[in-house]
C-alpha cells in the first residue's frame, strides 16, 4: 500500500503521551498514530450505518407479522422455564455442601 508522509502538529501534553504508549508498547509513533486515526475513521463509518438504519426504519417502520409473534409466543409456552437458584445473601448459588465445605451455615 503506498503510504505518503504528513505533518501533524500536537501539543506538548499529547506528544508525551503518544511517547509514554510508544515506548510501553514498544511501537513507533506513526504506526499509533495510524492505528487511532484508522479507528476513529471506521467509528465514523459504523455511525453512518447506524444511522441510515435508523432512517430506513424512521420512514419505512416494520410491520407487526402475526405469524412471527405467534411464532414467539408458542416458542415461549413450550420451554421449560425452571425456577432460578436460590440466592445467598451474597449472591451465592452454593448448595448445602458446598457452603459446609466452605465454612457457612446451612439453612434449615
Amino acid at each position: 500500500m503506498a503510504r505518503t508522509q504528513t505533518i501533524v502538529q500536537l501539543s506538548d501534553e499529547l506528544l508525551a503521551e503518544l511517547d509514554a504508549r510508544r515506548a510501553r508498547e514498544g511501537r513507533s509513533r506513526s504506526d499509533l498514530i495510524r492505528e487511532a486515526i484508522e479507528a476513529y475513521l471506521a467509528d465514523d463509518r459504523a455511525a453512518a450505518i447506524d444511522r441510515a438504519i435508523v432512517d430506513g426504519y424512521t420512514r419505512i417502520p416494520p410491520t407487526e407479522d402475526p405469524g412471527a409473534i405467534w411464532a414467539v409466543r408458542a416458542s415461549l409456552q413450550s420451554d421449560p422455564w425452571e425456577d432460578p437458584p436460590a440466592r445467598d445473601h451474597d449472591g451465592s448459588t452454593d448448595d448445602d455442601e458446598t457452603r459446609l465445605a466452605r465454612g457457612r451455615d446451612v439453612p434449615a
